[in-house]
Order: structure tokens, then C-alpha cells, then sequence
């Protein structure tokens, strides 16, 4: 079921701030973190997926109503060659499910995922 036949309205609004990095000569360094903030402005509580390269949902957490939520993105679940992601958030106790826009992610970026109130 679509979000619009459900006659809800959830904006998803995602956001990738692109993080500035050099190479780095030292293989010492560990890698960048890279994270999922969830400025959640809905009373609702959400629970956070990253949907992988092959389409499952894995679970990053949950994102408690009118609060800002922060998540670290596995680097496992990194993009390697498309430098895409895609998030789902689905709300507890409200039947619908919003998916957010395919966007651009490298390590070390902070991804912004905003949920508006219905």
C-alpha cells in the first residue's frame, strides 16, 4: 500500500552534508564514522532501517517522538561503487511506513533524516 492511498502524510526529508577528508597515507587510521541523524518531529516513536544493496531492512535503532536521534552507520552497509542509501522509518502503534529518497553518502558524512508531524 502507498503512503498516499493510506490518506497520511509523512515527509521524509534526508539530507547528506558531505564531510571533507584526505587521503590518508597511515593505514593505522581507522576509518570514518559516518551517521544517521533522526530529528523526529512527530509525538509517534519510529523504528530506523537502512535498506541494504539487496533490499533488506537492517534495523539502525529507534527514534523516540520530538527528540533528535543519532546512529552510526555500519561500514559494512557503506556504498562502494553507486555511493547511494536508502532509510525507511516506520512508525510504532500508526499503520503506515514512509521510505526516504535514494541519496549520496561517503564515509565520514553525517546524513540528516527529518520526520515531519502528521
Amino acid at each position: 500500500m502507498t503512503l498516499a492511498s493510506r490518506g497520511t502524510i509523512l515527509t521524509l526529508l534526508v539530507v547528506a552534508s558531505a564531510a571533507c577528508h584526505s587521503s590518508r597515507p597511515d593505514m593505522n587510521i581507522p576509518p570514518l564514522q559516518t551517521h544517521l541523524v533522526v530529528n523526529n518531529g512527530d509525538y509517534t516513536d519510529y523504528n530506523i532501517y537502512l535498506i541494504t544493496s539487496g533490499g533488506q531492512p537492517w534495523r539502525l535503532g529507534f527514534a523516540t517522538g520530538l527528540r533528535s536521534t543519532t546512529f552510526l552507520i555500519p561500514p559494512q552497509f557503506l556504498p562502494t561503487s553507486s555511493n547511494h542509501l536508502r532509510f525507511r522509518a516506520e512508525p510504532i502503534a500508526r499503520d503506515h511506513t514512509a521510505v526516504g529518497e535514494e541519496i549520496v553518502v561517503a564515509p565520514g558524512d553525517e546524513v540528516d533524516l527529518k520526520i515531519q508531524p502528521i
